[in-house]
C-alpha cells in the first residue's frame, strides 16, 4: 500500500513566483516618481502632481496626465485620429461590422462583409473534379457512384463544395504555374 496522497500534497513547497499579495480593500499605491517628489515631474506634466488615495489607479493616472489612450498608439504608430465609440459612429451613420457579425455567424446567417470564398483546390483535386464535371455535368449523384474517377469516394456534399471551389477559382489565375526548380545549366568546362 502506498502513502497518503494528502500528506504528500501538504508536504510539498508552495512557491508562488511573481504574485503580489494585495488585499481587496487596499487602494492604489502612489508611484515612485510622485512619492519621491522628483523635480522633473512637474516640468514633464506641466502641472503639479496630485494623487488621491480614494480614486482608482487609472483615474489618478489620467488626472496626472500619465496615461495615454491605448488605442491611439505611440511612437511611429501614433495615429492622428482616435477611435470612435459606437455612439459616435451611429451619429455619423458609419457602419460597424463587429456589432452583430458574431451574432449573425452564431445564428448561421451570412455576415455583413459577405460570404467567404471557397478554399482553393489542389492540383490533384482540380484534375479529378474537372474530369467528373466533364463526364457527368451537374449530376452529383452520378459523380458519387462513379468509382473509377471518384477514387477518394467523396460524398455529394463534399463534391458540391469541390465544384464550387473549382468554379470560383477557375480563370486566368489558375493557368499560371510556377516551376521552382533550378533551370538546367550547361556543364562547366575544366
Amino acid at each position: 500500500m502506498g502513502g497518503s496522497r494528502r500528506r504528500l500534497k501538504r508536504s510539498q513547497p508552495k512557491v508562488r513566483v511573481g504574485l503580489q499579495k494585495r488585499s481587496k480593500r487596499e487602494k492604489t499605491r502612489l508611484p515612485l516618481e510622485l512619492s519621491e517628489n522628483r523635480p522633473d515631474i512637474p516640468s514633464r506634466l506641466h502641472v503639479a502632481a496630485s494623487w488621491s488615495a480614494e480614486e482608482t489607479l487609472s483615474s489618478n493616472y489620467q488626472a496626472n496626465h500619465l496615461m495615454m489612450d491605448a488605442n491611439q498608439g505611440f511612437g511611429r504608430n501614433l495615429s492622428s485620429t482616435a477611435l470612435k465609440t459606437k455612439e459616435q459612429k451611429a451619429e455619423l451613420g458609419e457602419e460597424t461590422y463587429s456589432d452583430d457579425d458574431e451574432l449573425r455567424a452564431g445564428c448561421n446567417l451570412e455576415r455583413k462583409s459577405g460570404k467567404a470564398a471557397p478554399p482553393r483546390l489542389t492540383a490533384t483535386q482540380r484534375t479529378v473534379v474537372q474530369a467528373l464535371v466533364d463526364k457527368h455535368g451537374e449530376n452529383v449523384q452520378a459523380m458519387v457512384l462513379d468509382m473509377k474517377l471518384n477514387k477518394m469516394q467523396h460524398s455529394a456534399g463534399q463534391l458540391l463544395k469541390l465544384i464550387a471551389g473549382l468554379k470560383h477559382w477557375q480563370g486566368p489565375q489558375q493557368l499560371v504555374k510556377h516551376d521552382f526548380r533550378t533551370p538546367q545549366k550547361p556543364f562547366k568546362r575544366l
